[in-house]
């Protein structure tokens, strides 16, 4: 941890943290604001890949003269971070047992261990204390966060009926924790579509910069066949931000469905012109070009899809489209 030395004056200055020294300040102290958030949910936006023991740089504004977290105890909490970091596990629980501070309480106290144990990849014993420092806790949003911590540990050892139920408590004592908006979105099952794309609503409403959020949504929408719906979702993410080729590429489909064919086109040309590797967006503007009946185009994209790996996962078969339209 470069610069410790000079860190405890009354100014601001810009520190990283890692592991269970940035775990505790977000819980306790709430210095996470919602940039931060946003990176975290970055590294765990891919469905099915949370990640608990993960290593993250996440800078702070740091003002130490109004922080209630004794100077010892802070360098005690870097040390303990740093045992964990190189793997040392006995040391490190031997250094968490011994880490005490009358100006600690219970509940910080026990989210400490909490968090070490999850870092240590002690499953049982960090949702154990996680349960503990529940009961230690009467903020309702705090209780939200262990209940989402819990979860997202179920969700790592792939038990993902008991990560619901933590991440559900978690939704019903604070509705707003955006976190764990986001995990529901992802967890739940193509079976219950409606409330997924509820959780995918509410979380844009929460945050409507979260453009991979955006694009999600419309492509349900898309699934359904709810054309118009899903070219909103994308045109609304185009307007954030108008080189996304995905959702230049979805809007693209939604227009040719409604008959707009130009501007599909124009659409999809602007996707390959982006991200030239992507093979749906030649079997897209291949059948456009059925649709304007231009064939010899068709097929020259038909070819370039296939040619890129085509695979048939949303129900268009382009071998059958091939020897449809493109005899000779």
């Amino acid at each position: 941890m470069d610069g410790m030395t000079h860190l405890y004056q009354p100014i601001k200055k810009t520190i990283k943290m890692k592991n269970i020294t940035i775990l505790i300040l977000i819980f306790q102290f709430g210095f996470l604001h919602s940039q931060q958030i946003k990176r975290i949910i970055d590294i765990q936006e891919e469905p099915g890949k949370f990640k608990t023991n993960v290593t993250l740089d996440v800078e702070f504004d740091y003002d130490f003269d109004k922080m209630d977290l004794p100077k010892k105890t802070f360098e005690e909490f870097i040390a303990l971070d740093k045992l964990i970091q190189e793997g040392e596990k006995e040391k490190a629980l031997v250094a968490l047992e011994k880490l005490k501070s009358e100006k600690i309480d219970d509940f910080t106290q026990s989210l400490l261990k909490a968090f070490a144990f999850v870092q240590l990849n002690e499953m049982e014993k960090s949702i154990e204390t996680f349960e503990e420092s529940i009961q230690l806790t009467e903020k309702d949003s705090m209780k939200s966060l262990i209940y989402y911590g819990i979860g997202i540990i179920y969700l790592s050892n792939e038990m993902v009926r008991n990560a619901y139920y933590n991440l559900e408590a978690s939704h019903a004592l604070d509705t707003n924790n955006l976190i764990t908006v986001l995990a529901l979105s992802e967890i739940i099952g193509p079976d219950e579509k409606d409330k997924k794309m509820r959780f995918m609503e509410k979380a844009l409403s929460l945050d409507p910069e979260l453009h991979y959020i955006s694009n999600k949504l419309g492509f349900h929408y898309l699934e359904e066949g709810q054309y118009v719906q899903a070219e909103k979702k994308f045109s609304d993410l185009l307007e954030k931000s108008p080189g996304h080729p995905l959702a230049l590429n979805n809007r693209s489909f939604c227009k040719m469905k409604s008959g707009q064919l130009k501007e599909a086109l124009k659409d999809v040309n602007r996707s390959i012109e982006i991200y030239p590797e992507n093979s749906y967006a030649f079997r897209n503007r291949a059948y456009i070009y059925i649709e304007m009946k231009n064939i010899k185009s068709a097929c020259k994209d038909i070819e370039k899809a296939m040619e890129l790996g085509y695979t048939d996962s949303y129900g268009f078969d382009l071998t059958i489209t091939q020897m449809e339209y493109c005899k000779e």
